[in-house]
């Protein structure tokens, strides 16, 4: 095993899928990528997603000023500056250096290798091969945008969560009733957080530890739509729960949202980033 493995960093091609993360990229550059699969890991943990994360690439159809580069950097054929006349929604959506879509399994989080060549090309006015490092940093911050953008649909969108409604109206009156424990601390105060403690414990301890499921886990399966409908108006479920202090936080995950933008944040004000060039000479000089 060598180095860059055990401390973390794998290459884009040979990376294993996990339970959190796969990546099929095939793209531009791609023999020379390296991905940081722990601090990768490390936020899908605190992120805690609605499923897996696929990272992988996707082709421009229209511009196509660069020619086409190989995984390993090499260029396959050279073309002229040449613009399509089509201009529909799908081709200016395939122009986007990021698209982040969710899916059955998750969030796909797809990265335009040959954009972000043909941009770096026309700044620059350079060969396909010198700005391998260029190409490198621009797919990082590619990528920690994406991460990020999957986030913060995953948790505050009713893209993966239908219920979000009732637990944002829920966050909102446990919040209040800590407003209300100040205001009046020695009767309706701790009352009212009482019964929030107990409609949370209800929820996210007892009802999991005894396996009985989430109103969103048992759709379709014979619960009374009053109760749906219900859930959607106060719910107090936590669609996920990591460590066991977090079955009495709030049932919105603003949390996870928040200290999963600060990780990220942290990794690049420590110059840790998420994707490198390969170090290595056979990388480099394929």
């Amino acid at each position: 095993m060598s180095a860059e493995r055990r401390s973390g960093w794998e290459p884009v091609l040979e990376g294993a899928p996990s339970k959190r993360f796969a990546c099929s990229y095939d793209g531009h550059f791609a023999q020379q990528l390296e991905l940081n699969r722990p601090v990768i890991e490390r936020f899908l943990k605190i992120a805690s997603l609605d499923g897996r994360l696929l990272l992988n690439g996707h082709r421009s159809s229209q511009l196509q000023s660069a020619p086409d580069i190989n995984p390993d950097g090499s260029t396959a054929n050279k073309r002229g500056l040449q613009w399509s006349k089509k201009s529909t929604l799908e081709t200016r959506e395939n122009n986007r250096l990021l698209l982040v879509k969710p899916d059955e399994h998750g969030w796909i989080v797809s990265v335009s290798g040959n954009v972000i060549t043909d941009r770096l090309m026309q700044r620059l006015d350079a060969t396909s091969r010198s700005i391998a490092p260029q190409f490198a940093a621009k797919f990082n911050a590619c990528l920690k945008n994406g991460l990020k953008e999957a986030l913060l649909r995953d948790k505050l969108t009713f893209v993966k969560d239908p219920y979000l409604f009732g637990r944002i109206a829920t966050s909102g009156v446990i919040l209040q009733t800590f407003t209300l424990a100040f205001r009046d601390p020695y009767f309706s105060g701790p009352i009212f957080m009482a019964l929030n403690m107990l409609c949370l414990i209800r929820a996210n301890v007892v009802g999991r530890d005894s396996g009985d499921k989430t109103p969103e886990k048992n759709r379709g399966f014979g619960i009374d739509p009053f109760d749906l409908f219900l859930n959607k108006i106060v719910n107090y479920h936590r669609r996920t729960v990591e460590h066991p202090l977090e079955r009495l936080s709030l049932p919105v995950e603003i949390d996870r949202l928040l200290l999963g933008y600060l990780y990220l944040d942290a990794q690049r004000i420590k110059r840790n980033p998420l994707v490198r060039l390969s170090p290595s000479p056979t990388a480099q000089n394929p």
